[in-house]
């Protein structure tokens, strides 16, 4: 029986989405399914190579890219496990770190849980604590790594998502509404690489961070 669905939004990386495959099906997750969301691909991604054939896994589409919230969104509204979550397609993170948040899931003393990214550059993680530090100073609340992945919350708490942004601002937004409830929160440690193929669709030179400091500012004050 599935206890647990992660959502790994795709947009554009056939490269990355055909190594994923490879590296998922060497796993064994029999309680676990990974579904795929084509975000609105413009060269319609396949589920390749025998992709319709791998146990636990499946394939949505949007017509439209739906922003990297709005993507994981649309697969959590059809999830159907006891748990529901997400990680990033880029291969950033390796699908066999699920295996050390799974006993997690199954203790089940917590309602939330988000991983801290270790291995990251001491610039990279210079940068997120700053954020962090702003976010915490507006909200008034803990709010460093919000970007860390994988993220799992129980489907029955999902509710708190309804008003959660499309872009990339939803990361920071989950961890808010998930600490303003009180739900009982677990961080562990996640080993993070580098992208393998392809590049961020956002993440391009200091304005586009800069940029996404701004968004992430304005949004948190209007959470307050």
């Amino acid at each position: 029986m599935k206890t647990w669905t992660v959502v790994i939004p795709i947009y554009n990386d056939e490269k990355s989405l055909v190594v994923l495959l490879e590296e998922i099906k060497k796993l064994e997750f029999h309680d676990g399914l990974f579904l795929i969301v084509d975000n609105g691909s413009t060269n319609k991604l396949s589920l390749q190579p025998d992709g319709d054939k791998i146990p636990g896994v499946d394939l949505v589409r949007t017509e439209l890219n739906l922003g990297f919230g709005g993507g994981i969104k649309f697969g959590l509204n059809k999830a159907e496990t006891e748990w529901v979550g997400w990680m990033p397609g880029n291969l950033k993170v390796h699908p066999r770190e699920l295996f050390l948040l799974r006993p997690i899931i199954r203790s089940n003393n917590f309602d939330f849980i988000k991983a801290n990214r270790k291995g990251r550059s001491f610039l990279a993680n210079f940068k997120t604590f700053g954020v962090g530090l702003i976010q915490s100073l507006i909200l008034r609340r803990m709010m460093f790594d919000t970007g860390g992945t994988p993220t799992f919350i129980k489907k029955s708490l999902l509710y708190v998502l309804e008003d959660a942004p499309d872009d990339y601002v939803f990361e920071s937004y989950v961890l808010f509404k998930a600490r303003r409830f009180k739900m009982r929160i677990k961080r562990p440690k996640v080993n993070y690489g580098n992208r393998i193929f392809g590049h961020s669709h956002w993440q391009r030179g200091m304005k586009a961070e800069f940029n996404l400091l701004i968004n992430i500012v304005r949004q948190s004050k209007k959470w307050k």
